[in-house]
Parts: C-alpha cells; sequence; structure tokens
C-alpha cells in the first residue's frame, strides 16, 4: 500500500507532465498556424507557375512529345559539369552498362515524437502503395524524410538509402527541399531514376489528415494538357511570350517541381503538427483523470488516518477515565 509521500509524489510528477503536454499544445498551435500561411503562400505561387506553363501551352506553339518527355533538370540549370556526365552517360548506355530503370520513392514523417500514430500510418501507406506500384527492393529507391519515420521503415525491412532532417519550421523547408533536390539530382544520374514518388500526409478539415501519394517526376502530360484546356483568367487581355518558350517553359517546370515537392513538405509538417495537437489533447484529458483519481485516493487515504489517529485518541482517554474511576 502507498504512503501518503508517495501519493503525493506521484501527483507532482503529473503535474509536471501536465505542464509539459499544455507546452507542446501550444508550440502545436503557433506550428500550425505559421505553416497554415506557409501553405497559402505556396499556393498562391503555384498558381503563378501554373498560368505561366497555361499561357505557353495556350499560345499556339506546338508542344511536342519530345519537349514534354526532355531531360529536365530539377533545380540547377545545367552546367558544363553535368553536361559531360550526361555524355558519359550516354556512351555507356551505348556499351550496355546502364543501370535498369528505378523509382524513388520520398516517405514523409517526422522528426520528433508525441505525434500519435503519424509515423506508423505514411510508413503503412508507402509499402501498400509501393506493393500496388509494383516496387521492389531491386527497381526502387527509399529516401525518408524524418528520424523516426526512417526508424519505421527500417523495422519493415524497407532499407532507407537515405534520410533527411526536419528543421520544423517554414523558413527552413525552402533550404531542407533543395538539399533533397541536389540528392536527387545526383541519385536520378547514377541510378537511372526515372520516376520520383511522394508519400506524405495532407491536412484536412480540423485535426485530420490522410495519407496521400503523388507523382513528382516526370510531370504528367494530362496534367499540362489540361492546362491547355483550361479557360485563361481574363480573356481579353492574353499574354505576350516574347522570349524562348523552350528555355521558359524548362524554368517554369523546374519551379513546378521545386512548389509541389515544398507543399507536400509543409502540408506534412502541418499535418504532423494537427496530429500531435490531438495527441496532446488526449494526453491532457488522461492526465487530468489521472490526477484526479490519485487526489481522490490521497483524501481517501489521508482521511483514513485522520480518522485512526482520532480513533487512537478517543481509545486512549476513555483508558485514561476507566484509571480515574
Amino acid at each position: 500500500m502507498q504512503t501518503l509521500d508517495e501519493l503525493r509524489r506521484r501527483i507532482d510528477n503529473a503535474d509536471d507532465m501536465q505542464s509539459v503536454v499544455s507546452s507542446m499544445k501550444v508550440l502545436a498551435v503557433v506550428s500550425i498556424r505559421q505553416f497554415e500561411k506557409a501553405l497559402v503562400s505556396l499556393n498562391d505561387y503555384n498558381r503563378t507557375v501554373e498560368l505561366g506553363l497555361q499561357a505557353i501551352m495556350q499560345n499556339g506553339s506546338a508542344m511536342s512529345d519530345a519537349m514534354l518527355k526532355t531531360d529536365l533538370p530539377f533545380l540547377m540549370p545545367p552546367d558544363p559539369e553535368s553536361a559531360g556526365r550526361r555524355q558519359n552517360s550516354k556512351g555507356a548506355e551505348s556499351r550496355g552498362r546502364v543501370p535498369a530503370d528505378r523509382t524513388c520513392a520520398l516517405i514523409f514523417g517526422s522528426e520528433q515524437g508525441l505525434s500519435g500514430q503519424f509515423n506508423e500510418q505514411i510508413a503503412e501507406f508507402a509499402l501498400s502503395g509501393m506493393e500496388k506500384l509494383g516496387l521492389t527492393t531491386g527497381n526502387r529507391s527509399l529516401l525518408a524524410i524524418g528520424d523516426h519515420v526512417a526508424y519505421r521503415l527500417k523495422n519493415a525491412g524497407l532499407p532507407v538509402e537515405q534520410t533527411f532532417p526536419i528543421h520544423g519550421t517554414a523558413k527552413a523547408v525552402t533550404e531542407s527541399v533543395r538539399e533533397i533536390f541536389l540528392f536527387l539530382d545526383g541519385l536520378r544520374r547514377g541510378k537511372n531514376i526515372t520516376r520520383i514518388i511522394l508519400f506524405f500526409h495532407k491536412p484536412l478539415s480540423g485535426a485530420h489528415y490522410l495519407p496521400r501519394m503523388s507523382q513528382l517526376y516526370p510531370v504528367e502530360r494530362r496534367f499540362l494538357l489540361n492546362l491547355a484546356q483550361r479557360p485563361w483568367p481574363s480573356p481579353r487581355s492574353r499574354p505576350m511570350i516574347t522570349m524562348d518558350q523552350v528555355h521558359l517553359f524548362r524554368y517554369l517546370i523546374r519551379n513546378y517541381l521545386r512548389i509541389t515537392m515544398e507543399r507536400a513538405f509543409v502540408e506534412s509538417l502541418l499535418s504532423e503538427n494537427a496530429s500531435r495537437l490531438l495527441a496532446m489533447q488526449v494526453a491532457e484529458k488522461n492526465i487530468a483523470e489521472y490526477i484526479e483519481d490519485l487526489k481522490h485516493e490521497f483524501n481517501n487515504r489521508r482521511q483514513g488516518e485522520i480518522t485512526a489517529e482520532l480513533l487512537d485518541i478517543v481509545a486512549g482517554s476513555e483508558a485514561l477515565a476507566q484509571d480515574y474511576l
């Protein structure tokens, strides 16, 4: 049976835990707000890029299949060094030494804990999605965003080729995405990556979210053809394109790929903090009930000890009274 001191110590520990949970809730709310603002900005920028692509597709110039399937760079424009590597790759292809086509899968998780089933859900969803796509260890490369999801992927028997950290702020997303793209650019040339798939959580209303699979590269022709058929916002004033359209097309595609990656990153972070907020709300409720039970047991125990002491005093008084009689 626990003593009153032990019960008081457990109550104090529970109070400390409740303070930590309350702080985590506040941080989650603040993070949700900043990522919501970042997502609004990214959506506006994405609309601008799509309008540029739409203007090119509707300008009357024939966008041939060769242009839509061209070897588009990710972030950095092609330089002489990368051009030399491409030339060497073509020479290796003629000698039959180019590796088979591979798909790169990026799984967005979390860097911190206390986020409920966030990482477990995206890891299971990614595994199911790769099975449906027919991706095996021999024709895929896995990249994990966040240590927690990398740990769960490795426990599921999935080898992770590279793990990228999450800095947890909206300002750091751009730099993180740049590092990922630079790694992907080298991986694409070294292992003949022909397709890149993103697995991430997409936020819904409130604290809810759902896992989603999206193809980042190559850009689907259906998306570009839909832009060609989309009505222009202002029919009376259509844009004029005076620069080289192929160069502009490549530039906009690079920006589209970057914005798509950043949106997935921000949506994953937004979902992570929503999951953490929900987990902290549940934890706060459970801790409050736990503290209430401890206080109830403490009060009962203390009342029992007070009653026992009073009975001892009464019994002693009666014994003394009998001695005097």
